[in-house]
């Protein structure tokens, strides 16, 4: 009796785990096949709807299709196969080959819809924030760029943002 009670103080002590008690068994759904009362086309088990989704496509080219083939296995379990099927499919591109020109040829020039008569300047403050992403980058593209910004639109505040300049780099005074 002595040594089952230290046994017991022992297995506390160190951490021992306690024995998991018995789950329940899993029971299937009374009636699977069985319908909402209120609309036939909705299953009560699964809340879904029995009718299939439509068809997404985009504004001028068909969008990928996909179909799901379902089989059964000797456990009684269903796997699922995906296949695309698809019209005008694109092939995936390697981020890795992505090239200077073809990241800059992706951003597209900002219109004015207004122009400086459509506000009184006396009462506009103007206000420019840019993320550039880089100002290295942005001034070994053009090094002209922040001022060609200032003289076309002479913002009473410019913001930049993401410069990713560390202050301690010798190398800033270069930028102009």
């Amino acid at each position: 009796n002595n040594n089952n009670n230290n046994n017991n103080n022992n297995s506390s002590k160190s951490g021992g785990k306690r024995p998991r008690s018995p789950s329940p068994p899993a029971t299937p759904p009374r009636n699977i096949n069985s319908t909402h009362p209120n609309n036939s086309n909705i299953n009560i088990c699964t809340g879904r709807s029995k009718t299939p989704s439509p068809i997404r496509s985009s504004h001028s080219t068909e969008a990928k299709r996909d179909e799901i083939e379902t089989t059964k296995t000797t456990k009684k379990t269903t796997k699922a196969k995906k296949t695309t099927v698809g019209i005008d499919a694109i092939p995936p591109q390697d981020d890795g080959k992505k090239t200077e020109a073809s990241i800059w040829s992706q951003v597209e020039p900002f219109e004015r819809i207004t122009s400086n008569a459509d506000f009184n300047s006396e009462h506009m403050f103007k206000f420019i924030t840019w993320n550039v992403a880089g100002l290295r980058g942005l001034l070994r593209k053009d090094n002209r760029a922040i001022q060609k910004l200032l003289e076309a639109e002479q913002p009473d505040a410019l913001c930049l943002q993401e410069t990713k300049l560390n202050p301690n780099d010798p190398q800033n005074a270069t930028l102009g």
